[in-house]
């Protein structure tokens, strides 16, 4: 939870950066939600803190194994923004994420949990439409790296995956 605090300190110290607009946004992807809260500074660039969560239910084609993950965390993205054409915006940049996880399997007669911490890295382009000045809503797709390091398991684990998801903000 230590970990929360670190989006929002990052919004304190951008503060006295002459911000053009504030805002508040939430992110879809297929089985998480951002909550971010982007700050749109002079020069396009657009600073994005975010917390984050998901949960996934796997049940296997025999009908007996289960699985079950939840995940939280916090990010901070850093993209720079260009005008493609009125009212549209290309962008480009990165965000760091650090996320906590915990599993549960079950299948008859046995069972295990375990959890994990993951460093991620996404690089990532996107399109953002803006309704008017302060509602936009959009798109982004990447590539994530990630770092699991299992709790109580020495091993270290590296995984390379793709992601998109859908967005509204709303700026201040």
């Amino acid at each position: 939870m230590k970990f929360l605090s670190i989006p929002f300190l990052s919004l304190a110290c951008v503060a006295s950066l002459s911000a053009a607009d504030y805002g508040l946004g939430f992110s879809v992807a297929e089985d998480s939600y951002a909550i971010t809260a982007p700050v749109r500074l002079k020069g396009g660039i657009v600073l994005e803190p975010s917390v984050n969560f998901s949960s996934s239910n796997y049940h296997y084609s025999n009908g007996y194994e289960k699985e079950k993950q939840a995940s939280y965390g916090v990010g901070f993205g850093v993209y720079k923004h260009q005008a493609a054409v009125q009212s549209l915006e290309f962008f480009y940049g990165a965000a760091v994420s650090v996320n906590r996880s915990t599993s549960k399997y079950e299948e008859p007669g046995y069972s295990s949990k375990s959890s994990y911490n993951t460093i991620a890295i996404e690089p990532a382009v996107g399109l953002e439409y803006l309704v008017n000045k302060n509602v936009s809503f959009g798109g982004k797709a990447g590539v994530s790296f990630e770092r699991y390091d299992r709790c109580g398991n020495a091993a270290q684990e590296n995984d390379i995956n793709t992601f998109s998801s859908l967005f509204v903000r709303m700026y201040f």
